[in-house]
């Protein structure tokens, strides 16, 4: 069956930006000089969580705060953070091609553990947002939600829409709700899958050609 839709991780897929959240991290983490020690020691425990899990353990548990404030204070000066760090980030070889090439052959979405508003001002400023046919960031979408959006929105079936991911989270979301995972192995990332990944988006570029409606 053909393939009518794919969608596409941002980090490590788009652009190589998972080590710009990690140094984002540690920007935050000096404006909290109290705090600082503690939240290093669970940010590396607990490296997969996402932001919202660990800023709600920061202020709850480290700094004791009642109300939101501290966290929405918190989310926001995370996200300067980033924005301003992706600014120079690289794009992973072969995704700007890929996304021009393909955007023209089938509908592509993104799909992210970014929050929503932070995405779409990431892909405003890289002058990609035109590209894609939903936009879909974490929350309010975990990655699971936006592939099920995406199906009934579309009315296709599993087997008609693939994901391009770099995590096992992302193969995990394809297994649960049984679409094709394509694989951008990223510095050993998906090592342990027994399924073909692609060192950049050249490759997965030359898998997914055959496999789009004609």
């Amino acid at each position: 069956m053909s393939i009518k839709a794919v969608i596409l991780d941002f980090d490590g897929v788009i652009l190589e930006s998972n080590t710009i959240k990690v140094l984002a991290y540690y920007d935050l983490f000096e404006d909290y000089p109290e705090y600082r020690a503690a939240m290093i020691v669970y940010h590396n425990k607990n490296i997969a969580q996402t932001r919202v899990e660990k800023f709600r353990y920061f202020v709850q548990e480290l700094m004791n705060e009642e109300n939101d404030d501290a966290f929405n204070v918190m989310m926001k000066r995370f996200s300067c953070y980033v924005v301003e760090r992706l600014k120079t980030c690289s794009y992973v070889p072969g995704a700007e091609m890929f996304i021009k090439e393909f955007s023209l052959l089938v509908p592509l979405y993104l799909s992210s553990l970014m929050p929503q508003e932070e995405l779409h001002e990431t892909i405003k400023v890289l002058g990609i947002e035109h590209c894609f046919s939903g936009i879909y960031g974490n929350p309010p979408y975990t990655k699971e939600n936006a592939i099920e959006h995406i199906l009934a929105e579309r009315h296709l079936s599993p087997e008609e829409t693939l994901l391009v991911g770099d995590s096992m989270s992302d193969y995990l979301a394809t297994l649960k709700t049984g679409i094709e995972f394509i694989g951008r192995d990223r510095s050993g990332s998906l090592k342990e899958l027994k399924l073909p990944v692609y060192k950049d988006l050249y490759g997965i570029a030359e898998s997914l050609r055959p496999k789009l409606a004609t």
